[in-house]
């Protein structure tokens, strides 16, 4: 970010200024991260400009501002003051030697995009006098932050990040009632989260007619940061919103940085603390997301998470009788609250409640009596979802059910039978397995007759574990022709290559990686399949049936509607009767 920062200055200095020599250099404010070292040396180079100075990140700072002082004056002999010295002697000697300054020579968007990726820049000599050598641009400077320097990742090992850090502290924390989430930033950017924490649950509404959940945007404020407040210093309007909303009777809040609050520096913690000391009761957690300084959208969500569980009350003891939901996120997507019901029903038949859904649709008070739950059970299998379990058993102590939320009968019968015997329910779950097979099997003997036999292609794009489906699929007799996997093709961890961990039919059916929609039209033109199943929707000008199957509900029924709602479609036409109109057909 201080990077297109520094070169959307050079733009308006180059705006204003043309070919002027206005620039001294570059100074850089190390964060002691891997590899920014190396990249501000290559934007310096490719901008021309030598970098003057390395200021190392130290406490010393904080500690000179509490006191309303500068490090130079408290810690003249720091590491700090001396870098800081000696920008100031190279300030006057500018003042003495104009010609030490340099015209202004930013990058353009395509040499941003080589920077940012780690290619060598590209100057294609485009603005005149560039200096070519590192060495001429004083870039040899390191920096006296780090003890030892890490070596650079590789340009093409460095993960893409989708989203960042702070997007997923935010979804996190604004699920919890009774709480406020500060974001501490720009209004757009608390604005964007709000209301990407809310899309889905009103999609399920225009999809099922069912509102999941209240809204979270009013659990969410902003501090507004504009260009002001980032040059001078956020603290001041942080503190003014924390008391605000103490004043108002919130006790329980979470303040989340952003860039923009990160690159500044705002001590937030030391707010935090005068906000606690002064409002007795209140607690604010803090989460040093820094926008995607720390990672992306599933670093900033465990951080959340470790913040969350410091709420619980370890002196709760657990009940045998109660359980944990953990990590509804993903599986629950457009039904969770229906999900939810399926689940609590299972749980029932078995003697078993709901303690606390962490973190979901839960308020302050379940979670300070997490500890409640006698097992946790995880509502997905994926890797944000067993971090989350490792972190409440490593944090708080408490038991975890390695198995997830089960799909199909399957899945469904082994999960029956290992809760009921962690539980002690044994008697219940054997009674219950009896009654789900017999409600499944007979749920789908009606559409077998009309499924029997028929040719199946399954397009999984997004590569998610879809045993349950291919179980279905085999339980009617049909025959699948083969599985389309996406480029990604793991579940949970990336993995080079199919094995048995991905899934228990790698032995009995065609898998084919990297499949995309040219392999489905020619597949469709020389294997004639029966039905497409397809976790995205396929050309239009696939004349074919096909269905588009999202992740279902928990539990069998969901299997039992699906091989009903194929039975429809098979017996349907190809094309709808109303599109035949007007075609002479």
């Amino acid at each position: 970010m201080s990077i297109y920062a520094a070169n959307n200055i050079l733009k308006g200095i180059r705006n204003f200024d043309g070919d002027a020599c206005r620039v001294a250099g570059l100074i850089f404010n190390g964060r002691g991260l891997d590899g920014e070292e190396e990249i501000v040396e290559r934007f310096a180079c490719g901008v021309d400009l030598p970098i003057v100075a390395s200021i190392p990140r130290s406490q010393l700072f904080s500690m000179a501002e509490r006191e309303a002082s500068t490090v130079v004056e408290m810690f003249p002999e720091s590491q700090p003051a001396k870098v800081i010295t000696g920008l100031s002697s190279h300030v006057d000697n500018i003042s003495k030697d104009p010609g030490i300054l340099r015209p202004a020579c930013p990058l353009d968007d395509d040499q941003m995009n080589q920077l940012a990726s780690g290619k060598e820049v590209d100057k294609g000599g485009r603005w005149p006098d560039r200096v070519s050598t590192p060495e001429a641009l004083g870039c040899e400077m390191k920096c006296a932050s780090r003890d030892a320097v890490h070596a650079s990742p590789n340009p093409m090992d460095r993960k893409i990040l989708h989203t960042c850090a702070t997007n997923g502290a935010v979804h996190c924390t604004s699920q919890i009632d009774k709480t406020v989430t500060v974001i501490h930033g720009p209004r757009s950017c608390a604005h964007i989260m709000a209301a990407s924490s809310d899309h889905y649950a009103l999609s399920a509404w225009k999809r099922n007619g069912e509102l999941q959940s209240a809204s979270t945007a009013h659990r969410v404020v902003s501090t507004n940061m504009d260009d002001h407040i980032s040059i001078f210093g956020g603290a001041e309007p942080l503190e003014r919103l924390l008391r605000e909303k103490a004043e108002q009777g919130h006790r329980t809040m979470f303040v989340i940085t952003t860039c923009a609050s990160g690159i500044i520096g705002d001590d937030v913690a030391a707010v935090a603390k005068r906000v606690e000391r002064d409002y007795r009761g209140t607690v604010v957690k803090v989460i040093e997301a820094d926008g995607n300084i720390t990672g992306e959208w599933d670093q900033g969500y465990l951080d959340a998470v470790k913040r969350v569980t410091e709420l619980v009350d370890r002196n709760v003891a657990p009940e045998m009788d109660m359980v944990n939901i953990v990590g509804e996120r993903d599986f629950f997507i457009y039904n969770r609250e229906r999900n939810f019901r399926i689940a609590s029903e299972v749980l029932g038949r078995l003697g078993l409640r709901v303690n606390c859904r962490f973190l979901s649709g839960c308020d302050v008070s379940s979670i300070r009596n997490f500890n409640r739950g006698g097992l946790n059970l995880l509502a997905q299998d994926d890797a944000l979802s067993r971090s989350m379990g490792e972190l409440l058993r490593d944090r708080l102590g408490v038991r975890l059910f390695e198995l997830p939320l089960p799909v199909g009968l399957r899945e469904t019968v082994t999960w029956v039978e290992e809760l009921s015997r962690a539980m002690g329910r044994e008697g219940a779950g054997k009674a219950m397995i009896e009654e789900l097979s017999s409600e499944y099997q007979s749920g789908i003997a009606n559409a077998r007759p009309w499924l029997k036999g028929k040719k199946v292609l399954v397009l999984n794009k997004y590569s998610t574990n879809i045993d349950w489906l291919l179980d279905l699929l085999m339980d009617l007799d049909m025959r699948v022709l083969k599985v389309g996997l996406g480029v990604k093709h793991y579940q949970g961890e990336p993995r080079s290559g199919l094995d048995t961990r991905c899934t228990r039919y790698l032995n009995a059916i065609t898998f084919q990686e990297d499949y995309g929609l040219d392999d489905l039209r020619m597949d469709i033109e020389s294997l004639s399949p029966d039905l497409v199943l397809s976790d995205q929707r396929i050309p239009r000008d696939q004349v074919c049936h096909y269905d588009v199957i999202y992740r279902p509900d928990i539990g069998v029924r969901s299997s039992v509607e699906l091989a009903k709602r194929w039975a429809n479609i098979v017996r349907l036409p190809h094309i709808e009767g109303w599109k035949m109109e007007g075609r002479g057909q």
